[in-house]
């Protein structure tokens, strides 16, 4: 079983082994790999196996970004043995121990210590070198000028102070090359001979020195101020409940590889907007329907039937090999709220709360007219047919009951869905698709003359035939439809007209 090796850090030395379900690395508790250490998002990363069943690093969205041998992850990236992971200021190994490249494994280690160092500011005291005294008398010679030390490398900011000086004393004889003792530096002076020159001296030393000493302190500030900044940058975000940030998220996908075919469906939902994919390189059935928003309703369906399963508490099981040539894989990742799951599914019976949410996937595609991502190419081109057939006769005897038109428009409009998903498409497609159109422009026909009837009726104070034209009416309309509502409310009015003027 392959390892995690922490390589710095308050956990250098400790390993962590990854199980078939893989291991989720971030601040939070309920994180496989809990890291505490500075630039470590609440869900930082996921290391997991792909559907070929081998190991992959994936970056969860995290603020500071998942580094793999140096180099920031900007998709989910295989693994191999020796791989160095950068979470943070949290560098691992991945795979063996003794993997890896000791060059690369410095490098890292070293960039990341380059990371966390601060410059130092270092305060010092000029002090000039002793040289023996030329005669017997100690003699006093003056203070080093101020001097400011060149900056060192690693940000060593140094600043020097010169030596106190302390109110001149009576004067004596030195010898001219005479210089003070370290350890006398900041003893009492001895006078000078020309003391106003001294104090001149003195005074603009000292104003000299507060400059230095002023501008010191702003550098500092300014730096410090700047590191405080970037420390914050660096700092782990303050935590956000997924709910604001992302409201809902599920990327649902399926997969199938035989011998002679690769189907795949994939539903992605996100920012209330959703994408359905469907590859069948066989039937040659490829499509891709995406809805900017989607419909609240579906929406909170889909929603209520996810929280109703176990699916947040799920773990990954181990994939199993492919049987009779047949590889099928399903993955589900789901977040809402504070909750955050995927689950990949191999080669195995899924768990009840994923299968459920299977079935509320179907009834989520059903919803938008998409019932074929269920079905194979040999059950949806008989589905097609029959829809078909029944479309025809139902178009052929429309005159015989009013919704006998809107029943074969639905059923027309099924057929042309199916047979539009083949390539090339089959000819059954264009008589479909015509006799649509033709159904179409009748039953709008038939509405705008039971309209007007109905105005005219009710100028003429006609009531009740204009209650039964509003029957007749809300049988061209659909019973979930606006317009179906309106016109039942219409019929009640006219209704109520009509007994009061008996």
């Amino acid at each position: 079983m392959v390892k995690l090796y922490f390589l710095n850090g308050p956990r250098t030395g400790e390993s962590k082994e990854i199980p078939a379900s893989g291991v989720c690395i971030g601040r939070e508790t309920d994180n496989d790999v809990q890291l505490l250490v500075g630039g470590v998002s609440r869900y930082h990363a996921k290391i997991s196996l792909n559907p070929a069943g081998k190991w992959r690093v994936e970056d969860l969205g995290s603020t500071n970004g998942t580094k793999l041998n140096g180099n920031p992850l900007t998709m989910p990236a295989l693994l191999k043995d020796g791989d160095l992971i950068v979470v943070g200021d949290q560098v691992l190994r991945f795979g063996e121990e003794n993997a890896g490249t000791a060059d690369k494994t410095a490098e890292v280690l070293e960039e990341q210590a380059q990371k966390k160092k601060k410059p130092q500011v270092i305060f010092h005291t000029s002090r000039p070198a002793s040289a023996p005294a030329q005669s017997p008398a100690p003699a006093e010679s003056e203070p080093s000028d101020v001097t400011q030390r060149a900056v060192p490398p690693k940000k060593l900011v140094t600043i020097s102070i010169p030596p106190a000086k302390t109110a001149p004393a009576p004067e004596k004889t030195a010898a001219p090359s005479a210089a003070p003792d370290i350890n006398n530096l900041f003893s009492k002076k001895k006078a000078e001979k020309n003391v106003p020159e001294r104090r001149f001296l003195r005074r603009g030393n000292i104003l000299f020195t507060i400059g230095v000493i002023g501008i010191a302190v702003i550098f500092v500030s300014l730096f410090l101020l700047f590191d405080t900044a970037s420390d914050k940058n660096t700092a782990p975000a303050v935590p956000v409940s997924l709910s604001d940030r992302n409201p809902f998220y599920l990327n649902y996908e399926k997969q199938i590889v035989s011998k002679d075919n690769v189907f795949r469906f994939a539903l992605k939902i996100e920012d209330n907007s959703a994408v359905f994919m469907l590859d069948d390189l066989k039937h040659r059935r490829h499509f891709v329907r995406k809805f900017g928003e989607i419909n609240k309703d579906y929406m909170k369906t889909l929603l209520s039937s996810i929280k109703e399963t176990d699916f947040m508490k799920l773990e990954e099981e181990p994939p199993s090999p492919s049987a009779d040539g047949v590889d099928e894989t399903r993955s589900l990742t789901v977040s809402y709220g504070p909750y955050l799951n995927s689950i990949t599914v191999r080669n195995n019976y899924p768990k009840s709360s994923f299968e459920a949410i299977e079935m509320a996937v179907d009834r989520f595609a059903e919803d938008y007219g998409l019932k074929t991502v269920s079905l194979s190419a040999v059950e949806m081109r008989e589905e097609a047919e029959k829809a078909f057939l029944k479309a025809e006769d139902l178009f052929a005897n429309y005159q015989a009951r009013p919704d006998n038109l809107r029943n074969a428009i639905l059923r027309y409009q099924i057929a042309v869905e199916f047979y539009e998903q083949f390539d090339p498409p089959p000819k059954e497609l264009n008589l479909a698709s015509r006799h649509l159109k033709e159904a179409e422009g009748i039953l709008r026909k038939m509405i705008k003359d039971a309209e007007t009837n109905i105005n005219i009726l009710f100028r003429r104070k006609q009531y009740a035939e204009a209650a039964q034209e509003c029957r007749k009416l809300m049988e061209y309309l659909d019973p979930d439809s606006k317009p179906y509502q309106k016109a039942r409310a219409n019929k009640i009015k006219l209704e109520t007209l009509a007994s009061g003027k008996r």
